[in-house]
């Protein structure tokens, strides 16, 4: 039933303030975890009443609406927290049991490095014992091989086993580090080789007919255009960006022009206005044509695989398109409002979803903020004044969350989406076009390729001259979710009150120059200002996951940072958190990945005095990489012997122990036995850092009398079994032992018996996987141990 005028005013007024009660309920729910009786218990009156104000409003009563859904929004918080599913994957990763699943391919099969991998909505799971029901969504991983027969939609079952993924243990981000004490570690299924089975094809016409339209237009890109272009039009029209090179994803993130990339509101708004415009010169009527947008955006949404975005932007469009269908004319922010409300009932953990964080700010900032930059550009040509008042009310909006989540804002953003954003309705509108007339024959689409081959060609072509720009993106890594709502509160309440505050134009030219010049200060300040060294001898044993990176940072300012993990950015994006912005010497304690990895990046990306290695002779490409950066830079390097001391600065040296010269000979581990051994000596405090060292090499240090008495040893590999010399330990008599280790990894590390043996010394033991990441404060005489967690 049409609700009259009236009604209906009532309800979008009320929509905005619900939708934030809501939202802030949700994250009480997670933050605080209330009882869920005491929350049901609370309900009921405050329903009560709530209904009472909406048949009989009386004066204050609205207060108890947005109390009901504060309850509400905090109750789905809470019975989401309470599902047991993540709880069984995390048992049975740790009991490391063979399991079986069973479950419908929820996403495209994509290779990788070492697997193929894919996500799988489980239904059923099984330890051979026990049976469990499910509706838990995976990352599933199978051994390189046979490529995997089933697409998505296919149901399987699979022989593996769960493991907790290291490196995933806390991940911060807007609203996460105030309102989300901590995640678990990420579970991942490993398959084992051949043990993946289609218990059912994809099912039904639908799906039947998604594939052959995905299949033809992926088959119709590659055949006309250039690897790249092909990829872009995948990542564009179809949603899959698997195929996307990393020089091309980071070109669009530089420049701030990834949402042309990735599906969003933006692409629906424009597929919508494109569909409309088609069917305005057909006698239809206006609902007419509104139901058949949203048939096909639905259709369009699932062609796409409806992930996390695209979900989004069919469920906003719906809401908008519903709102025109019932005759009320247009309320962006009570649709975006009653947007918001569906999505987090659906799955209150999108709260904390970066995608939706970005949707919805950038959807706001237009709403709110436009405005105001349009009436200042009225002298511009309309489409030229509402791309840069769209671009920069939604640069604005978004701009915490990137800092926050990805540590970078874009300083050409603005440029780049006047320059591109013309060229976008066309090229999409072209793609889309041409995966339809790809189904039926795809000789037909090469007009519409040589139109996108012509428009990428220019849109390439801009982005890369954008991104080589110097200064084209600013690093921010100092930045959390306190800052980032004192932002929002400046931001969304400046503009509207700057608009009622009676100025003359004098005095407003006053205030905005004033304002222009505290942000150039700020800006310059970051840019010019070193980071600030701190008061102490620091080391950070850094949480890298399965792996180990060690940074040293002195009271002078010196960083010396030992080996970086196997993640490719963690390293690097832990230094930057902690406003490390150069380092003065780089050690590789030997080559292998779980060392070696992490370092690619850091070198490659910060300014490094020198490098320090063993020179193992390794042929691995990791290495060869990391060789070729180096002389690239022109990075001075130097090969690492026993006897050499590097005085790093007042009372700070660091002596290289190992490996000797010409390298001994070892029957087991010959590369973890050559592994850089140094001793950080500062006044009294000393700390070993032992690399990977294992039992035959540590007898050799024993039996040459190397200086090892330390008050911190960083325990060799992982506290594997095979690095335990009893002799070795006494000789160090640590009071401290540090292992760096991920939760849950496959090896069993650390070993229970040296967990067992240096407990018998008396050493206190501080672990990664249970600590985070571990930092050790020294003024050369007193050590001070904080921890992560």
């Amino acid at each position: 039933m049409r609700m009259e005028g009236t009604s209906a005013h009532r309800i979008r007024k009320w929509l905005p303030p619900v939708s934030v009660a809501f939202l802030l309920g949700i994250l009480i729910g997670f933050r605080f975890s209330p009882s869920i009786y005491l929350l049901f218990l609370l309900l009921f009156p405050v329903l009560i009443f709530m209904l009472l104000f909406v048949f009989r409003p009386f004066p204050g009563g609205g207060i108890f609406v947005l109390v009901t859904f504060l309850l509400v929004g905090a109750i789905m918080a809470r019975l989401q927290a309470i599902s047991q599913d993540d709880q069984v994957f995390l048992q049975l990763a740790q009991e490391r049991k063979v399991a079986e699943i069973q479950g419908v391919v929820a996403s495209q099969i994509f290779q990788g490095d070492h697997v193929y991998y894919f996500d799988l909505k489980v239904k059923r799971l099984t330890d051979l014992e026990r049976d469990w029901g499910t509706n838990k969504k995976i990352r599933v991983l199978l051994p390189l091989g046979k490529e995997p027969d089933f697409e998505r939609g296919a149901v399987v079952t699979i022989l593996g086993k769960f493991r907790a993924a290291e490196g995933n243990k806390v991940q911060k981000g807007f609203l996460k580090d105030l309102f989300w004490e901590e995640e678990g570690p990420e579970i991942l299924f490993y398959g084992f080789a051949g043990q993946a089975k289609i218990t059912k094809k994809s099912g039904g016409l639908l799906a039947a007919l998604l594939q052959f339209i995905h299949r033809r237009a992926t088959l119709s890109f590659e055949r006309y255009l250039g690897r790249d272009q092909a990829a872009f039009m995948r990542a564009m029209v179809l949603g899959d960006r698997s195929d996307l090179s990393e020089d091309l994803n980071n070109d669009f993130r530089d420049t701030g022009l990834f949402h042309i990339i990735a599906i969003s509101g933006q692409h629906m708004t424009i597929l919508s206005s494109l569909l409309f415009a088609l069917l305005n010169p057909f006698p239809i009527s206006r609902r007419a044509k509104v139901f058949l947008a949203l048939l096909f955006i639905a259709f369009y949404g699932v062609l796409t695989g409806l992930g996390p975005s695209v979900f989004r932007s069919v469920v906003m469009a719906f809401v908008l398109m519903l709102g025109m269908v019932l005759g009320r004319e247009r309320d962006m922010l009570s649709s975006i409002s009653l947007s918001l409300v569906v999505l987090l009932a659906i799955n209150p953990q999108l709260v904390f979803d970066v995608g939706l964080q970005l949707s919805f700010l950038a959807t706001l900032g237009i709403v709110l903020l436009s405005p105001f930059f349009l009436e200042r550009l009225e002298r511009l040509p309309a489409w030229l004044a509402q791309i840069v008042a769209v671009s920069l009310a939604s640069q604005l909006a978004v701009a915490p969350i990137l800092a926050i989540n990805f540590h970078r804002i874009s300083l050409i953003a603005l440029i780049g989406n006047v320059v591109v954003l013309p060229v976008i309705p066309p090229l999409l509108g072209a793609g889309v076009l041409s995966a339809a007339l790809a189904s039926l024959v795809i000789a037909f689409t090469r007009p519409l390729m040589l139109l996108m081959d012509f428009i990428l060609r220019y849109l390439f072509w801009v982005v890369h001259l954008l991104a080589e720009l110097p200064f084209s993106t600013l690093e921010i890594w100092s930045f959390g979710t306190g800052g980032a709502l004192i932002y929002y509160l400046f931001l969304f309440s400046f503009f509207p009150v700057w608009q009622k505050i009676k100025l003359n134009s004098r005095q407003r030219r006053i205030v905005g120059v004033a304002v222009a010049l505290l942000l150039l200060i700020l800006l310059l300040a970051f840019f010019l200002f070193p980071e600030t060294p701190p008061q102490a001898l620091t080391v950070s044993v850094l949480d890298v996951g399965q792996g180990d990176s060690i940074l040293i940072q002195s009271r002078e300012g010196i960083n010396i940072l030992v080996d970086g993990g196997e993640d490719p950015w963690m390293a690097y994006e832990k230094l930057r958190k902690k406003g490390v912005r150069h380092l003065d010497l780089v050690i590789l304690s030997h080559p292998h990945e779980d060392h070696l990895s992490g370092l690619l990046k850091v070198i490659e990306k910060l300014p490094v005095g020198a490098v320090l290695d063993g020179d193992s002779g390794s042929n691995s490409f990791p290495y060869q990489e990391f060789r070729e950066i180096i002389e690239q830079k022109k990075i001075p390097y130097h090969v690492a012997r026993k006897g050499d001391v590097l005085n790093m600065g007042p009372d700070l040296k660091l002596m290289v122990l190992w490996p000797d010269y010409p390298p001994a000979s070892f029957d087991e581990s010959p590369v973890n036995n050559l592994s850089v051994v140094v001793k950080l000596v500062y006044h009294k405090f000393s700390m070993l850092l032992s690399g990977d060292i294992e039992e035959e090499g540590q007898q050799q240090l024993v039996d040459e009398e190397a200086p090892l008495a330390s008050v911190v040893f960083k325990v060799p590999h992982h506290g594997s079994i095979d690095a335990l010399n009893q002799k070795f330990l006494e000789q160090v008599k640590p009071q401290i032992a540090v292992i760096s280790v991920g939760g849950g990894n496959e090896f069993g590390h650390p070993s229970k018996k040296f967990l067992h043996t240096l407990e018998s010394m008396g050493t206190r033991v501080l672990r990664t996987d249970l600590e985070g990441d571990i930092m050790l404060k020294t003024d050369g005489y007193r050590v001070e141990v904080f921890s992560g967690r």
